[in-house]
Parts: structure tokens; sequence; C-alpha cells
């Protein structure tokens, strides 16, 4: 989706694995822990290489400090009082250049680290009672983590693990809960990316084990458990209240948007809170925490809900839209809706006239949801004419142009796959004109160059099938008096997919620049991001780290 994005609640971290310049800069493996809770300070190990000692940190949004301590790769980190929670992105640099953003996330409920040996459950430490959120690590082959939990007959568990996804931590993590005997009774690989997430209600009060064990993320032929020692991640359990989503989930850019929020073990005052955000239209990269109207009894509330801002008009399923009861949508519109009951199908009823060309998109597992969507397009009088799944690309969601052989009214159909149904089965489909629309991602997550010569800053330009337009570039950031800083994404030749813009900076310098486009003659426009991704459900990364030395 293109767009701009709210995040309301916890959000969390990772690392992205990109580019860096060479020599001495620093170059950090991972962060222990990975984060604190709001009016905290805790001391953080930074794994990897950071001499000359001690690095400069630059840290995003408010209210984190990272302090180095005299000892090389720690730190203090003081999370000031009030703080909203949400990820900060880290990045520690020097003259040389940066290492690659590291995730620390600011949390809403208690915390602890992790004792070994727990591989049993029988640390010594009491079972967890309340919502906490384990600082943990699996740092050498076969390691295995039991944590001893304690459960209320009716009250929904729930365990969520940030490891891979969030943290780049090169783990494929599991989640096993167990009876105090041994017994399996729950089990998740993958619910969001490659990392885990379980619900449990139990029949009866007692203590279980809860616990993580992990593989490697790179495919191999070993398949016992895996452990490194940059292998970090957060894991939150407990019977109390966890957000996971908000719905709507994406609302117009410039326009007052309410949603309610979604998860587990919420009082009703708190699933009924009204989040109101007035975001501005413009790129997808704009990061605002969206405001409470009301007040919550609840207050220890765990999870993350984001909110993200497109730049065309939104609208929520409304049922019944069955085949009998088709939703009338008009492009460009994006929908959020969810398949709520196992078999269901929502249809939507779209006029088009013969010779239109539109982008179809379902998109969930983007936004870290469960659907493995389904379109299909059907006639009025029921004839299929395209089914769009995206197996062939080894991609779940949906993206593809569709061309109206004829005027006329059809059928929009979103399903799952698999038949599959349920809270976190939330979508947005998003259908707008083929020539509205771009994307433009960067490998560069650092870039460097000399005072005085230009460097280069490469862009690669995504257009879906049958768009023509100019894309305007441009480079934000830099200090004033640079130059090199525009060039055209021409209709046809070799600009029409990869651009490289040649800036010239007149003196030193080390910070962020991002990378915008615009299509010429219209007000759509979008910013660039680092690729790999950082994961479904997570902010992308729009700065690119330039160190320009003399």
């Amino acid at each position: 989706m293109n767009r701009g994005r709210i995040v309301a609640a916890v959000g969390i971290g990772f690392s992205l694995a990109c580019s860096q310049a060479r020599g001495a800069a620093p170059d950090v493996k991972s962060l222990f822990p990975a984060g604190a809770a709001s009016g905290s300070t805790v001391e953080v190990v930074a794994t990897g290489a950071l001499k000359p000692w001690p690095p400069k940190v630059r840290v995003s949004g408010e209210g984190v400090r990272f302090e180095p301590l005299k000892d090389e790769g720690k730190f203090r980190v003081v999370v000031a009082a009030g703080t909203a929670p949400g990820v900060r992105w880290v990045r520690f640099y020097n003259d040389d250049g940066a290492a690659a953003p590291r995730g620390f996330v600011v949390g809403a409920v208690p915390e602890v680290t992790e004792t070994e040996a727990n591989d049993a459950g029988d640390d010594g430490i009491k079972p967890i009672e309340r919502l906490t959120t384990i600082n943990g690590r699996l740092a050498k082959a076969g390691d295995l983590d039991a944590f001893r939990v304690r459960l209320t007959a009716g009250r929904t568990f729930v365990a969520w693990l940030d490891c891979h996804t969030p943290l780049a931590t090169p783990l494929d993590a599991v989640l096993q809960l167990a009876t105090a005997e041994g017994h399996v009774v729950a089990q998740n690989l993958d619910e969001r990316g490659l990392d885990p997430g379980l619900t449990f209600t139990p029949p009866r009060d007692g203590d279980y084990l809860i616990r993580v064990f992990g593989y490697a993320a790179e495919p191999s032929t070993n398949l016992r458990f895996t452990g490194v020692d940059n292998g970090v991640y957060r894991l939150t359990v407990g019977c109390g209240p966890v957000v996971d989503h908000a719905f709507p989930t994406v609302v117009e850019a410039g326009k007052p948007a309410t949603t309610s929020l979604a998860g587990w073990n919420l009082a009703p005052e708190t699933a009924a809170v009204q989040r109101t955000a007035e975001v501005s239209a413009g790129t997808r990269s704009d990061l605002v925490l969206a405001s409470t109207d009301g007040k919550t009894s609840e207050t220890n509330v765990a999870g993350r809900a984001a909110i993200v801002a497109v730049d065309v008009p939104t609208t929520i399923e409304r049922e019944p839209n069955d085949a009998a009861h088709p939703q009338s949508i008009e492009a460009p519109i994006a929908v959020n809706g969810r398949i709520a009951d196992r078999g269901d199908r929502d249809v939507y009823a779209l006029r088009a006239k013969k010779g239109d060309s539109l982008r179809l998109r379902v998109a969930s597992r983007e936004f870290g949801f469960a659907v493995d969507p389904l379109l299909r397009v059907v006639k009025s009088d029921g004839t299929e004419l395209n089914r769009f799944d995206d197996l062939a690309r080894n991609e779940p969601d949906v993206d593809a142009v569709w061309r109206a052989p004829e005027d006329g009214e059809y059928r929009l159909i979103v399903e799952d796959l698999f038949g599959a149904a349920g809270l976190r089965h939330v979508y947005v489909l998003d259908v707008r004109p083929v020539g509205e629309d771009f994307s433009l991602t960067t490998a560069a997550g650092a870039v460097e160059g000399k005072a005085g010569k230009p460097f280069d800053v490469a862009v690669d330009v995504v257009r879906p099938t049958g768009m023509t337009a100019e894309i305007e570039l441009s480079i934000e950031g830099l200090p004033e008096g640079t130059t090199g800083l525009t060039a055209i994404s021409a209709a046809k030749g070799d600009t029409t997919k990869k651009v490289v813009l040649k800036p010239i900076v007149r003196q030193p310098f080390s910070g962020p620049l991002r990378i915008v486009g615009k299509i010429k003659g219209k007000s759509v426009a979008r910013t660039a991001t680092i690729v790999p991704s950082p994961g479904p459900g997570l902010p992308p990364i729009v700065d690119v780290w330039a160190t320009v030395k003399k």
C-alpha cells in the first residue's frame, strides 16, 4: 500500500540489513535488552564493532536517550516517564559512516529479563501472573527457554513473540504452551511473518509452561534447535488486556479518522476507545501517534495497533455483502474488511467502462494480518472472468492489473484462499486507476561520498503494468547548497525502472536523507523505502544515511 502511517499503542523494532560505509563505521548486530518500559532506566549491551568508542547515537521520536558508559558496547538507556509506547529507530554513527538501524521498543507493561538455566521453567522464579514482557535470548545451539505462567479459567492467555520480523534476529522461532506435566496444549510458528503468537483459554486455573525455541531463519538441512549470539527476542505473556489491531486500519489522508481497538481481554470501554487523528496528505513515511479521545480503566494494555493513511477515499465493509447483497464501491477507494466467519465471501459491486485499467490489491499479510487473500472478478450474471491469488510469486497478498472487457457492473469477491476466518483476518481492498500509482525502493540503507564530488543514490521505480507517467524524483535532507538533487523517471527508456541521482555536497556531512517521487502534474507523492522491508505490520524505513567526507 502507498501510504503515510500512524502508529497507535506499542510498535516494535527491527534491524535492517543494508549496505553501510566501510572502514571504522559502527556495525551493530543486536541490542539486549531490545526495549524497556516507559519511565524506566536500563543498561543495554550493543554487540558488534563500535570502535572508536563511543559512537554518536541518533534515536527517532522522543523520550528515549542512549548514554554511553565506560565499557565499550554498554549504554544507559533512559526512557522518560510518560513516553508513548512504540518503536524507536536507533542509529549508531561516526565520521566514517553508520550502522544499520536497530529497533528499541518502549513498552507499556512490566518487563523482566530471563535468567539461565530456564529450559524447564524451573529457574526458581515465581510463576508470571500478570501481563509481562520478557527480554530473552536464544544464545546457543539447542537452546530452549521456558517460563512458568499462572492462568485463570475462562480468561484468554496471550503469548506474542517479537524476534525475526521486528528485530531481524536470524531465527524462525516457535511458541509452545504446555501443562505443568509437559502436555502441549497450543503451538504456533508463523503468526506474523516468521514470528509466532498464540492464544489459549484454559478450562481451569493452573500453572502452565510457555516455551520458546527456534530454527535458523535461512533454510538449511539442520533441523536442530538453534541459537546465535544476537538471538534476542521479546515475549509478552499473560491473561491481561492485549491490543492486536485498530479497525478500520486505513484512513484517508488529510481527514479526521475514528477507529476502535480489537484484541483480547479488553474491557468494553477500552475496545470502544475512539482514536481520532488527522493525517496530513503526503508520503507513506509520516509517523504520528494517534491521540486518545477517551479514558480507559486499563492501565497496562500491551500490543500495538497501526492506522495507515492512504491518498484515496476509504470505507468499511458493511454486512451483509454477499452475492445477493453486493456492496457498491467506486474507484479509487480503499475498503477495510474482515473475514469474520469460515467460508465468508465479501462481495463488492464496481462499475467500469470498456478499457478501464485498474490496479486491484488485497493486502493482509503486509499489515501483519492472517488472510491469504483470493480475489475473483465476476460479471453481474455470475460468470467468472479472473482469479488472483499470487501463488506464483510466493506472496500471499494480491497485486494485479485488470482491464475491463466491456461497459458494465462487475463483482469483486474477496475471500481467504483456505476458507480461514477470525479476529485477525483483516484485509484492505485497494482499487485505483493504473496511472495514479507507483512506488519507490532503494537497497542503499547508507551511502558515502566525498565533499565536492558526486556520489550515487540509486532508486528502483516500481510501476504497475500500463503506467506511463513521468515521475519527478528529488532528495530531501542534505545541506543547503547541495546540487544534483533531482532527476526524472521517464515513461520510456533506461530511467523507467531505475534512476541514479548524483548529489554533490560541498562540505562534510553525516545524516539522513529521503528520496521523494511525484507524478508530474499531479499531487501523488511517494517516499522511497529501503529494502528488504522490516516485516509485516511494521512501518517501512525511509531514511538513507549519508556520510560525506573531506
